[in-house]
């Protein structure tokens, strides 16, 4: 690597992902060149190999990237809500996931570029636990739930883990395959539709 101010050389990492990012996202990893990448992002390409031995290396710092931003991300939607089941709380944090969806659409696109041409070797890593995780942080609220409806009821922290995905899923299906309203109803109408299935399964 040159000798280069750590901060040169953070901004030509993010300038190289940025390009590398956009030409995944539209032509693939296998599609894409280092050659491409160096000239869009105007390195020159021995140089784009000081900062990243292979492609691979590069795609897979560009995921790490994102695992950061979308952990923290997710833990804002996590604590915007005090109290899984209230019905306003929860509306907010659908708002916020499609927010999220459609700001960051290159990581979703990104995931499908993993799937398709890696069986999702660096994105797996993101589902596992999901379901453990919000048993955790809602773990009082949760207990008491159980406690109240009885053992034979469905486990609270199964139907958020639903709900949550239920509306990344919806979100998703508008950002990327373009949905326009798929389901016949305005994203509020939606949004209030999810959220009252949600509560009639948690027994609110």
């Amino acid at each position: 690597m040159p000798k280069l101010h750590p901060t040169v050389i953070d901004a030509n990492r993010e300038k190289i992902e940025q390009v590398a990012l956009r030409l995944f996202c539209v032509q693939g990893f296998h599609g894409t060149s280092m050659r491409q990448i160096a000239q869009r992002s105007r390195v020159s390409l021995g140089n784009i190999y000081n900062y990243y031995r292979t492609k691979d290396e590069l795609f897979t710092s560009i995921v790490n990237h994102y695992a950061v931003v979308m952990n923290r991300e997710r833990q804002k939607l996590l604590d915007s809500v005090k109290n899984p089941f209230d019905a306003r709380q929860v509306k907010a944090m659908a708002r916020m996931i499609r927010d999220l969806v459609y700001r960051h659409g290159d990581f979703w696109l990104l995931m499908y570029v993993d799937v398709t041409e890696f069986g999702n070797r660096h994105f797996k890593k993101f589902f596992p636990g999901l379901t453990d995780l919000f048993r955790r942080h809602y773990g009082k609220q949760f207990t008491q739930r159980v406690r109240r409806r009885g053992k034979g009821e469905l486990d609270p922290a199964v139907v958020f883990a639903a709900m949550w995905m239920q509306f990344f899923n919806y979100f998703l299906v508008e950002r990327l395959f373009r949905g326009s309203h798929h389901l016949g109803l305005s994203d509020e109408r939606v949004i209030d539709t999810f959220s009252d299935f949600y509560r009639r399964l948690q027994g609110c």
